[in-house]
C-alpha cells in the first residue's frame, strides 16, 4: 500500500519543506533552512520505511538527523560512532523480531533450515527444488518441496539459491547485511504471471531471470540503488514476473541470462 502512495508521501514532504522555506523567507521561522530541509527529506524516509518495516531506513535517517542537531542535542563530537552504532544494532534487533513476525503468517508453510539458516515454502501441489550453497563453508544443500511459493532469506553471509519450479507463483527474498544471489533461470513462471518481492538491506542482491518472460521493475530504493533491467518485453504471450521490493541502504541488481 504505501509502495503505490509513495509519490503522495513524497508530495506531502515537498509541500511541507515549501511552507517551511517561505515561513523562513517571510520571518515566520527562524532556524538554518538547510537543516531543516533535510530533516524533512529524512523524516520521509523514516515514514517510509516505518511502515513497511525496512528498519535500516528508519534508524540511520534517525541517526542522521541527530548528527545534524549535534549541537542542539549537545552530543559530543567524538560521540556520533555511539550514535551510528546503536542505529546499526537496533537495525538488526528489529529485522529479526520482524522476521520471526512476519514468517508466522505465512500460512500452509514449511521451514527448511539449511546451515543455520531459513527456506520457508508453501503450497501444496507443485513440486520445488532448491539448491543451496553457502560461500564460505563449502556446503550445499538440496531440498525436494511442494509449492508454488518460495521463501529465501540470507543473513550477514554470502549465499547461492537455485530455483527450480515448474509453476512457479511468487518468491520472497529477504537479504540482510550479506550478498545473494538467486537464480531463476530454470524456473517455469505461472503462465498467470509471478511476483518476486525482495528486500534488501545494507547488501547486495542479483536476481538471475530468463530470457523468455516479461519483467515489471517496481522495485524503490530508500538511500539504496537498483541495477541491471528495468521493464521488459521479450515475448509475445510469455509470463510476466513483476519484481517489486525495496533496496534500504543496499543493492539490487537484475540480471537478464
Amino acid at each position: 500500500m504505501i509502495r503505490k502512495n509513495k509519490g503522495i508521501y513524497w508530495g506531502i514532504i515537498l509541500i511541507l519543506i515549501a511552507v517551511a522555506t517561505l515561513g523562513i523567507a517571510f520571518d515566520l521561522i527562524t532556524g538554518n533552512v538547510t537543516k531543516l530541509i533535510w530533516s524533512f527529506l529524512l523524516g520521509g524516509v523514516v515514514l517510509i520505511n516505518l511502515v513497511e518495516l525496512s528498519w535500516g531506513g528508519v534508524f540511520f535517517p534517525l541517526a542522521i538527523i541527530a548528527h545534524i542537531y549535534r549541537p542542539e542535542l549537545s552530543i559530543p563530537r567524538g560521540s556520533m560512532w555511539a550514535v551510528y552504532t546503536a542505529a546499526l544494532l537496533l537495525t538488526i534487533g528489529f529485522q529479526m523480531i520482524s522476521r520471526n513476525f512476519r514468517s508466522k503468517k505465512r500460512k500452509r508453510g514449511f521451514k527448511v533450515n539449511v546451515d543455520g539458516e531459513d527456506i520457508y515454502v508453501s503450497g501444496k501441489h507443485v513440486k520445488d527444488k532448491v539448491k543451496e550453497s553457502v560461500g564460505g563453508f563449502g556446503s550445499s544443500y538440496y531440498e525436494e518441496n511442494e509449492g508454488e511459493i518460495v521463501y529465501v532469506e540470507n543473513n550477514f553471509g554470502d549465499a547461492s539459491r537455485y530455483v527450480n519450479s515448474i509453476n512457479l507463483k511468487r518468491a520472497e527474498v529477504e537479504n540482510n547485511f550479506g550478498n545473494l544471489r538467486v537464480y531463476f533461470d530454470n524456473a517455469v513462471f505461472s503462465p498467470s504471471g509471478a511476483t518476486i518481492k525482495v528486500d534488501c538491506n545494507f547488501g547486495k542482491t542479483t536476481l538471475y531471470l530468463p530470457r523468455d518472460v516479461n519483467i515489471i521493475n517496481n522495485v524503490t530504493t530508500s538511500l539504496g540503488a537498483v541495477t541491471g533491467s528495468g521493464n521488459r518485453a521479450s515475448v509475445e504471450g510469455a509470463p510476466t514476473v513483476v519484481v517489486d521490493g525495496d533496496a534500504a541502504f543496499g543493492n539490487i541488481d537484475i540480471v537478464i541470462i
